[in-house]
């Protein structure tokens, strides 16, 4: 079956290709004849021309364009222990890989004077981009408060804000793997 249709994605012929430049330093250890390895990374990366969706207007027929937008920063950490408790000489061995990162990204600037760019969602509520917060912040509708305090209404239901503010943060404090691996022979 074909399906012939338009599609919803606006081609963007400005497009530019998105830039990175890192700074990495770290160590790599093996200890115990290889039995226990560590490896330890900080870094920083600047992205310029950041490559992303922007969401259109219905009315000019698209839904959606890539964008290239300003300056990114991230600075992160990564730690990786591995480790083989079980090596029998019979080919037995339990391999253990544990891997932790920390990271955070942080909106430099967006180019064209521009304070803030919808990522996602639908016209003031979703996913932004906002000078000097995290990438791919939360907007949308905030909770009415009075001395710090939310404030409800005669049902008990939150009274909301008509003002739009950052709401929540998608990403992560960190990020864990472990993963443990079996082989026999």
């Amino acid at each position: 079956l074909t399906v012939n249709g338009a599609s919803r994605r606006l081609g963007n012929p400005n497009l530019k290709p998105e830039l990175q430049k890192e700074f990495e330093a770290g160590f790599e250890a093996q200890l115990f004849k290889k039995k226990l390895g560590l490896d330890f990374t900080v870094y920083t990366r600047d992205t310029e021309d950041l490559i992303t969706d922007a969401p259109l207007d219905p009315a000019t027929g698209f839904g959606v364009t890539r964008i290239n937008i300003g300056r990114l920063n991230t600075k992160g950490i990564e730690l990786a222990v591995t480790a083989t408790p079980v090596k029998l000489n019979n080919g037995f061995q339990w391999d253990i890989v544990a891997n932790w990162s920390l990271y955070r990204s942080i909106v430099k600037e967006l180019g064209s004077g521009l304070s803030q760019i919808q990522i996602d969602g639908f016209t003031d509520i979703g996913n932004f981009a906002i000078v000097g917060k995290p990438f791919n912040v939360i907007q949308g509708s905030k909770i009415e408060r009075l001395n710090g305090q939310r404030v409800v209404d005669a049902n008990g239901d939150w009274l909301f804000s008509d003002d739009i503010g950052i709401i929540g943060n998608p990403n992560p404090d960190w990020t864990s793997t472990l993963i443990n691996t079996f082989s026999w022979k």
